[in-house]
C-alpha cells in the first residue's frame, strides 16, 4: 500500500467515475492512462495508488475533469477520495461568471448588473447580435479583467449611478474614440448623454451626419436637448448643411453636459470630453 509521510493511503469511493488521478498542488486531475494505477512524484518520492476497475472511465479529448481532493482519517489510514468539479461553461466563448459573491440571478431572474455585463459581452463577441457590427465588428472589446463577471460586478455595484433607471455604461466619453470596455475608461451615464455619439450611417448613406438629400439641395436636422427633432434649413451644398448641423449639435452637447454635471450625473472628466468634443462629419 502506498504511503505519504508514513500514512497509508487507500482509495475512497469505489464508484467514483474516475479513470485515474494524480496530485497537482491541492487538486486531483483526471488523466487518460492505459493502466488503472496512479504514478506521480510526491516531493522526491514516487507513490503508486491502485485503483479499482470501477474507477476506470474513458474521457473524451474535449473534456477536462478536475477532481477535488477529499482526505479523511479512517483509523490509522488517511482515506483518499475524490469528487468531480464541473468545468465552467464560457459565455460567448470568452467570458465566465466566475467564483465569488456576486450572483447573476435572483429567484431565477437575471439581475440588472448581470444584464449589463451580458449585453456588453454580446455586443463585442456574438456575431449574430444586432449590435455586433457597431461594436465587435469595429474592434471594440472587453478587457481581460471584465471577462470575469465577478470583477465587473465589483466595479459596477460601486458606481453611484448603478441603480438609476435610464442610465447606461459608456466606454468612449472619458476617452473619445476608446474601443475597450474597462474600469479605467467606463462610466455609468444618463442615456441621453450616451446617445450623443450614436451615428446613423445606414440611413444617411454617404452624406455627412445630420444631412439629407432633397432633390438638388440638402437639408440639415438635429435633435435638441429634449430629444425633439429640429429642422435647421435647406442648403445648396452638403458643406453648408453640415455646418448648420455642427453648430447646433455643439450647442446641444454643451447644454446637456452642463445640465448633467450640475445634477451630479456625470464626472468632470466626461463633462470636459463633451465640451471639447469635435463634431465629425463621418463618425464611425
Amino acid at each position: 500500500m502506498a504511503e505519504v509521510n508514513g500514512i497509508p493511503l487507500v482509495c475512497g469511493d469505489p464508484d467514483s467515475p474516475v479513470k485515474s488521478f494524480k496530485f497537482r498542488g491541492d487538486k486531483l486531475r483526471l488523466f487518460e492512462l492505459e493502466t488503472n494505477e496512479l504514478s506521480d512524484i510526491n516531493g522526491s518520492k514516487l507513490i503508486t495508488i491502485p485503483l479499482p476497475p470501477k474507477q476506470i472511465q474513458t474521457a473524451t479529448s474535449e473534456e477536462e475533469f478536475e477532481m477535488q481532493q477529499i482526505m479523511k482519517n479512517n483509523g490509522d489510514n488517511l482515506v483518499l477520495g475524490c469528487e468531480e468539479v464541473k468545468k465552467e461553461k464560457l459565455f460567448a466563448g470568452v467570458a465566465r461568471i466566475g467564483n465569488g459573491k456576486y450572483r447573476s440571478r435572483n429567484g431565477g431572474k437575471k439581475i440588472k448588473c448581470y444584464k449589463v455585463w451580458e449585453g456588453m459581452i454580446t455586443r463585442c463577441y456574438v456575431e449574430s447580435s444586432q449590435h455586433y457590427q457597431r461594436y465587435g465588428g469595429r474592434g471594440v472589446y472587453v478587457c481581460d479583467e471584465w471577462l470575469n463577471y465577478q470583477n465587473f460586478a465589483e466595479w459596477y455595484l460601486n458606481q453611484k449611478n448603478n441603480s438609476k433607471s435610464n442610465f447606461q455604461i459608456d466606454k468612449d466619453l472619458k476617452v473619445i474614440g476608446n474601443k475597450v470596455y474597462s474600469p479605467e475608461a467606463c462610466e455609468i451615464v444618463p442615456s441621453r448623454v450616451n446617445s450623443l455619439l450614436i451615428s446613423t450611417n445606414s440611413r444617411r448613406g454617404c452624406l455627412p451626419v445630420g444631412v439629407h438629400a432633397l432633390k438638388d439641395k440638402f437639408k440639415a436636422s438635429c435633435r435638441d436637448e429634449f430629444g425633439s427633432k429640429v429642422h435647421l434649413g435647406t442648403f445648396k451644398t452638403q458643406t453648408e448643411a453640415f455646418s448648420a448641423y455642427k453648430n447646433f449639435k455643439k450647442g446641444v452637447i454643451v447644454c446637456i453636459a452642463n445640465d448633467e454635471l450640475k445634477k451630479g450625473n456625470i464626472s468632470s472628466d466626461v463633462h470636459r470630453s463633451l465640451v471639447l468634443m469635435e463634431i465629425n462629419p463621418f463618425p464611425e
